[in-house]
């Protein structure tokens, strides 16, 4: 049950929940014996709302957020040890991506593990932040630095991208995720866009 979490377990992770998803409660409300709705409480409002109401983002990574309370709630030898999600950045508020990064981070803190498939820059910054970190604080807190139950040693991370038929390690010898492939992306249209304003005064 949720209810044999340690206390600060459930604390921090509803921390983790209010920030990226801003639900303050999840609630199961009773319809009939065989029928319960899943409810929310926006984290600015006391007045429950059907999940079917919710965002796009907080009805897509809700699941998560319920596996991630009820992991906790199993006996440890029979909690499942993987779990595979695709794109977890979809519809999500890049502060949202970062947060959820904080979650999944605590959950493989806490022995899950986790495959992940992304095309959000947001997402491996995050990651490389959690191992950065671990390298440079250890276990020390810090104001506006990553709590310590989320940072990540290099020996819980791999990464890789698959691009014309091959799979490639993009997992670096300074044990950070190689961002570039993403991150050209913003730079082609940062110097697309340089050019354009500079159209008619530099070049032509």
């Amino acid at each position: 049950e949720i209810e044999s979490m340690p206390t600060e377990t459930l604390a921090e992770i509803d921390s983790l929940i209010n920030q990226f998803l801003g639900i303050k409660e999840i609630r199961m409300s009773n319809i009939h014996n065989l029928f319960r709705r899943l409810q929310i409480v926006p984290r600015e409002s006391d007045k429950p709302i059907d999940i079917e109401m919710a965002s796009s983002g907080q009805m897509s990574t809700l699941p998560i957020v319920l596996i991630a309370k009820a992991w906790f709630g199993w006996h440890p030898e029979e909690r499942p040890r993987f779990l595979h999600i695709e794109e977890p950045e979809a519809s999500l508020h890049p502060w949202a991506q970062v947060a959820l990064v904080n979650l999944l981070a605590y959950l493989v803190n806490h022995g899950m593990k986790l495959v992940i498939t992304t095309h959000s820059l947001y997402i491996l910054s995050a990651i490389n932040n959690l191992l950065l970190a671990q390298e440079k604080l250890a276990d020390k807190p810090l104001p506006n630095m990553p709590r310590p139950s989320i940072r990540l040693s290099p020996n819980q991370v791999a990464a890789y991208i698959c691009t014309g038929g091959t799979v490639e390690n993009i997992f670096d010898e300074d044990n950070q995720i190689d961002e570039s492939l993403l991150g050209d992306i913003l730079g082609n249209l940062e110097t697309q866009f340089s050019r354009m304003m500079n159209y008619k005064i530099v070049w032509e």
